[in-house]
C-alpha cells in the first residue's frame, strides 16, 4: 500500500514532519517496506505549449517542435513523440535540469537542428510509473509555470506491507484513521456534495441479486458524461499510488477504491442488456 504523505496531510490534521510520521507508523503495527521521494526538486521543468510541429529534414523519426515556455521564452525541442500535437501543453525540462536518472538536459544538435530542452515522462521526474508518453498539462495552466507550482510532484511515498488482518488499511482513509490517533489528529471531513435530480435509478436500470454471498449492491446512473483525460491532480495521485491513468471514467473508480477502500465499477449504459425494455444488472457467483 503506497501512502502519499501529501495526500495523508490533506485528509487529516497531521502537521508532523515526514521523519516523525515514518518513525511512528511501525508503532501502530504497520510494517514499512520502503520509503521513496518523487519529483526532482526545484528545477526548471516548466509548462510548454506546442506552437508548431514539423518533420526533421534529415530524420524521418524526429520532429521539430516550437514550444512557448512563457517567461522562459520560446524553445525549439527535437522529439520522436508522435502523440504530441500542436496546442498541447507538456512538461518540458530546460537546459541544466538534472533528471531522475542522473542525466543533465543540455542543448544538443540533432543533425544540424538545435534542441533546447526535453519533454519529460513520469519516470524522468522521479516516479516509478513507466510510460512512453510525456506529461500533458491542462490548457488552463499558464505557460512557463514550474511543475511543482502546479501540483505537489515532490512528495514522500511510504510503501506499507499489510498483513491479512489489516484490510481496513487498504485505502487512504483507512491508513489515515489508523495513524491519526498517534499524532492526536483528526480526519478532515470528506465533501460528498454532488448534483442530483428527481429521476429514480430503478426507472433506469434493474438490479437482481441471485446469490446469498452478496448482501447489498448499490448503483447510480450518471448521464451526459464525456470521456476524456482526468484532471491532472487525480492523475498525479493515481500515479503516486502505482495506478496507470486511463480516462476520467476508469480513473474515478480507481481513485475512490484507493481513497475509500470501496471497489467500484462503471458500466456503459448503452451496452447493458435489456429485459422487457429495461436495462438489467444481475449479481451472481462466477462459478
Amino acid at each position: 500500500m503506497l501512502v502519499s504523505l501529501d495526500w495523508l496531510r490533506e485528509i487529516t490534521t497531521i502537521k508532523n514532519t515526514d521523519e516523525e510520521i515514518i518513525e511512528n507508523i511501525p508503532q501502530n503495527g504497520l510494517e514499512i517496506e520502503s520509503v521513496c521521494k518523487t519529483g526532482i526538486g526545484k528545477q526548471n521543468v516548466v509548462v510548454g505549449e506546442v506552437l508548431s510541429k514539423n518533420n526533421h529534414p534529415d530524420n524521418k523519426k524526429l520532429f521539430i517542435a516550437e514550444v512557448d515556455c512563457g517567461k522562459f521564452g520560446k524553445k525549439q525541442i527535437i522529439t520522436d513523440l508522435e502523440c504530441v500535437k500542436v496546442s498541447d501543453k507538456v512538461l518540458t525540462a530546460l537546459d541544466g535540469v538534472v533528471l531522475a536518472d542522473g542525466k543533465t538536459v543540455k542543448c544538443a544538435d540533432f543533425k544540424g537542428v538545435k534542441s533546447e530542452g526535453f519533454f519529460v515522462s513520469w519516470e524522468l521526474i522521479g516516479f516509478s510509473f513507466k510510460s512512453p508518453d510525456p506529461i500533458f498539462i491542462e490548457a488552463s495552466v499558464e505557460n512557463g509555470t514550474l511543475y511543482d507550482d502546479i501540483l505537489p510532484f515532490n512528495d514522500t511515498l511510504i510503501d506499507i506491507e499489510l498483513t491479512a488482518n489489516r484490510g481496513d488499511c487498504l485505502g487512504m482513509k483507512g491508513i489515515a484513521t489508523d495513524i491519526k490517533a498517534r499524532f492526536d489528529a483528526d480526519l478532515v471531513p470528506f465533501d460528498y456534495n454532488y448534483e442530483q435530480c428527481n429521476a429514480k435509478v430503478e426507472d433506469e436500470v434493474e438490479v437482481n441479486i441471485e446469490t446469498e454471498d452478496c448482501f447489498r449492491y448499490c448503483g447510480a446512473v450518471i448521464k451526459n458524461v464525456k470521456i476524456e483525460p482526468s484532471p491532472m491532480w487525480m492523475q498525479l495521485r493515481l500515479v503516486k499510488a502505482g495506478i496507470r491513468p486511463i480516462n476520467n471514467i476508469v480513473d474515478i473508480t480507481n481513485y475512490i477504491l484507493y481513497e475509500m477502500n470501496q471497489p467500484l465499477h462503471a458500466f456503459d449504459y448503452d451496452k447493458l442488456s435489456s429485459v422487457n425494455g429495461k436495462k438489467k444488472i444481475i449479481v451472481r457467483n462466477a462459478l
